[in-house]
């Protein structure tokens, strides 16, 4: 179950034992987006990879905004009569040239640039897209609070939450100990999802297979030994 930011600000109150106006809800939000890069930031999660979009265009643009979560675009496509038909990336500046230029309604390139999705040519109204990207919490707070789902905050709340509790436990609570507490369970929780990420990721690729080498090493020595 998707757990609310809300939510997420009353479950580190009540883990610390304080009420709201002990610590308000600028103080947890900062926190809890904090600790959300933080978790983001110690390696490339799979978790975080081939997530999945669909668009309908609702005016005819050569300009759409990307979800706020999206990192960098694996794949990029323009369905036409249920085919996909996979858009080549360049450079904005390809494209933006592209796009004065033609008289097309089908895009053949896109630039992702600030947030934006920019295509070669104006896209009429109603047409689809599909793609596959990299999602990654906002680095602004504010768009990270809105946002309507977290997969860290959603996969992981215990670390968030361990790790929001360190930071609030540290800085607004000055309370050593209790920090060292908070983060010694962070760590606890984050090597679980680093096992448990190693083991998805050996899952996709398959298990490694040494190779039988008796008859080799029999013959000419074993080279290693």
């Amino acid at each position: 179950m998707a757990l609310s930011w809300t939510d997420a600000r009353t479950k580190v109150r009540g883990d610390l034992w304080k009420s709201a106006t002990a610590l308000p809800d600028d103080v947890v939000n900062r926190a809890l987006h904090a600790a959300l890069l933080a978790i983001e930031s110690e390696r490339r999660w799979l978790y975080l990879e081939n997530i999945s979009e669909s668009a309908t265009l609702v005016a005819a643009t050569d300009t759409i905004v990307a979800p706020d979560n999206c990192k960098s675009i694996d794949t990029l496509a323009y369905v036409e009569d249920g085919n996909q038909e996979i858009l080549t990336r360049e450079q904005l500046s390809i494209v933006k040239r592209l796009a004065s230029n033609s008289s097309g309604s089908w895009p053949n390139y896109y630039a992702f640039h600030g947030g934006n999705i920019h295509f070669d040519c104006v896209v009429p109204i109603g047409r689809q897209f599909y793609m596959v990207y990299k999602a990654a919490t906002p680095e602004i707070m504010d768009a990270a609070i809105v946002f309507a789902t977290n997969p860290t905050l959603d996969l992981h709340q215990q670390a968030v939450i361990a790790h929001a509790c360190f930071q609030l436990a540290g800085t607004r609570l000055r309370n050593r100990d209790l920090a060292r507490t908070y983060f010694e369970t962070y760590e606890v929780h984050l090597s679980r999802m680093t096992d448990a990420d190693d083991e998805a990721r050996a899952d996709l690729t398959g298990p490694s297979i040494a190779p039988y080498t008796e008859y080799y090493d029999s013959a000419f020595g074993n080279m290693g030994g």
